[in-house]
């Protein structure tokens, strides 16, 4: 079991594969119990997006939609907050 959202874990099902857009082979996705997650992906340099590093990285990115618009303001909002706390 890992944590994750559940819009994520609709994108992800019962899916233990998927394709590299780099590639378009077939690999298997990220398993956070098994993987260290600065391995297969790294922060933009602004904070807002997930880049996948490697194979298993990038179809895991396409495959959950993790840099969809919601999460990119979402993203975009907790950085905001965080500048503000660190103001106070």
């Amino acid at each position: 079991m890992a944590l994750s959202c559940p819009t994520c874990n609709t994108y992800k099902g019962v899916k233990t594969t998927a394709t590299d857009p780099s590639t378009n082979v077939e690999v298997t996705i990220f398993h956070p119990r098994k993987q260290t997650w600065e391995d297969h992906f790294e922060w933009s340099e602004d904070g807002l997006r997930v880049i996948g590093k490697t194979p298993t990285g990038r179809a895991t990115c396409e495959l959950l939609l993790m840099n969809r618009s919601q999460l990119l303001r979402y993203r975009q909002a907790m950085i905001l907050l965080e500048k503000e706390e660190k103001d106070l």
